[in-house]
């Protein structure tokens, strides 16, 4: 972990510790990520399913993440028969079916779902 990424690291760790140690938010870390989340059994698999319970049309899920904490995102994303986008170099652990390169990608491929019908 880089110095700057160490800081970044204490300085979210310090503001977030009281919630933490009243039990309301968990930290939890990926690459280059430290995430100041509710303190439930949830992850971002569960909040797309609540996302798509609440729109009440069967939405089509397309979700995108770089990161191991991305994971049940992806499966979650599939298997209601939507697209999971894995960002980064190839991996070969990932649940994700599809990847780009990068976050420049993902803006390209926005942009072409926008223009849709």
């Amino acid at each position: 972990m880089s110095a700057y990424a160490a800081q970044v690291d204490r300085v979210v760790t310090t503001t977030a510790s009281p919630y933490v140690d009243g039990g309301k938010m968990k930290i939890t870390r990926g690459k280059k990520v430290v995430e100041v989340r509710p303190n439930l059994d949830w992850g971002k698999g569960q909040a797309i399913e609540k996302i798509r319970q609440e729109c009440g049309d069967d939405p089509l899920p397309v979700f995108f993440g770089d990161d191991q904490t991305d994971e049940d995102g992806f499966a979650v994303a599939q298997d209601a028969g939507g697209i999971a986008v894995f960002i980064g170099p190839t991996r070969q652990n990932t649940k994700a079916l599809h990847q780009l390169e990068s976050p420049a990608e993902v803006g390209q491929v926005l942009e072409l779902l926008a223009r849709l019908d």
